[in-house]
């Protein structure tokens, strides 16, 4: 059981390590706030969260951020009054949710979203992966709690009519509370947020994710309509703001890994104590497959923070992240995919057959093969083969990291991306890319400095 004030510090320390703090832009608004940026938020809205009056979210902290951007303290209102226009409630931004893209003047697309139904680990165990919406109308005993928000969404009505006489209770609480309903089993599923989800698979081990409902939702800001500068403001500011390292912590961390809590406990352990807790099991496959066993680590630190029962929103699993498409090429059960040493093995295969697909020549500088392993592990090697055609056609050396990088960064340009040697398409994931390499580099350069 999870109280509150644990819940408060741990959402303050994993706002503290998203990287939000380190990069501020500076705003060119010429606008008076008042001394303060006024937000209007709905009680229900998808994916915030709030403890002794302090919020967190995806939502919040970009809001957050460019207040800082813009000198002043963030305001947040909260008014479940939905008729009341921006104008009216005296603010300056409000949030809502639309389950198409927006033609209003003043308003802002912030990011999509969508809804996840999560369950206990009993009842996981119970309908193992053979999950779907007709799990949910199977008799009336099968109780579902239901974020209050989600019945903003489209597919809310077709949960209507598929539930049968089931019991679903729409709940207006936290949802790290609902969750810890689930996790004791007092309700069979429950539906929430994606990103609330996120928080909760990592905070609350004996909940699980196991369906995607396919209908999406736009997160989206309005602006008072005597605010055109302000919405011109932020949208320079907004634009920005996406292509820097603090937005892409932000999204990393809320709505991509499924992971965000893990990471708040993983802390440098005594170089005696060793790295993680799998150091042997990594050893014993390292020593097999000629890796060392330390490099594993850090690249299972940079997945999943040595969290063995992370799924990412993508479906990548485990330890290691191993996708169900890896599993299926090294003939691996889906069943299996979480144990650590299958999900190790699977990702230490992958290397190798990266390894041989790219063909490095002796020549080649370790630090260059292992950064372009690296990045093949986390962008795919069709993409890096890509950017080796590419190095090879203008004449530069398709072994060498800096080279590669180039051209991943440019697999977003036509000129790039439509050439006749590239078959994997256009890569638009280069900045993500390379920073997981250099975060997994350095994190093996500091593990061969405290631990033989």
């Amino acid at each position: 059981m999870i109280n509150g004030k644990f819940i408060l510090f741990v959402l303050t320390v994993f706002i503290s390590f998203s990287g939000c703090k380190k990069e501020e832009l500076v705003s060119s608004l010429n606008v008076d706030l008042s001394n303060e940026l006024i937000v209007v938020i709905d009680r229900d809205f998808p994916g915030l969260f709030n403890f002794d009056e302090k919020s967190f979210g995806y939502s919040y902290e970009l809001l957050n951020a460019y207040a800082k951007s813009v000198g002043v303290p963030l305001r947040v209102e909260y008014d479940n009054s939905s008729t009341k226009t921006i104008n009216e409630k005296g603010a300056h931004m409000m949030l809502f949710v639309s389950d198409h893209s927006i033609k209003e003047p003043y308003a802002v697309e912030l990011f999509e979203t969508s809804y996840v139904v999560l369950t206990s680990k009993k009842q996981f165990r119970k309908d193992g992966f053979k999950f779907s919406m007709e799990n949910l109308t199977l008799d009336e005993n099968v109780k579902t709690l239901v974020s209050a928000d989600f019945k903003n969404s489209k597919d809310y009505d077709e949960l209507l009519d598929k539930k049968g006489n089931s019991h679903m209770f729409i709940d207006h609480r936290e949802p790290l509370k609902q969750a810890q309903l689930l996790g004791m089993g007092e309700y069979d599923y429950m539906i929430c947020e994606r990103s609330e989800a996120q928080l909760i698979s990592s905070l609350i081990k004996n909940v699980r994710k196991v369906f995607d409902f396919k209908s999406k939702n736009q997160i989206n800001i309005v602006m008072s309509d005597e605010s055109l500068p302000l919405l011109y403001d932020f949208n320079r500011w907004f634009s920005e703001y996406k292509k820097g390292n603090a937005y892409t912590s932000l999204k990393y961390l809320y709505m991509q890994t499924g992971y965000a809590g893990s990471q708040l406990f993983e802390k440098d352990r005594d170089p005696l104590e060793g790295i993680s807790n799998y150091d042997d099991v990594m050893e014993s496959i390292a020593l097999e497959y000629g890796y060392d066993w330390r490099l594993l680590a850090a690249m299972a630190y940079n997945e999943s923070r040595f969290n063995p029962h992370v799924i990412s929103n993508m479906g990548a699993k485990g330890l290691m992240q191993i996708m169900p498409i890896v599993a299926k090429q090294f003939k691996i059960n889906q069943n299996e995919i979480m144990d650590i040493d299958v999900n190790i093995t699977a990702a230490v295969k992958l290397l190798n057959k990266m390894n041989k697909m790219l063909k490095f020549p002796r020549s080649t500088s370790e630090s260059d093969r292992l950064k372009i392993l690296m990045a093949g592990y986390n962008a795919g090697v069709g993409h890096i083969l890509d950017a080796m055609r590419l190095a090879k056609k203008y004449g530069e050396d398709p072994n060498s990291w800096s080279v590669i990088s180039f051209y991943l960064q440019n697999k977003t340009i036509d000129t790039y991306a439509n050439d006749d040697v590239v078959k994997s398409g256009a890569f638009r994931g280069s900045k993500e890319t390379i920073a997981y390499v250099d975060k997994v580099l350095n994190r093996y350069n500091k593990y061969c400095d405290i631990v033989i």
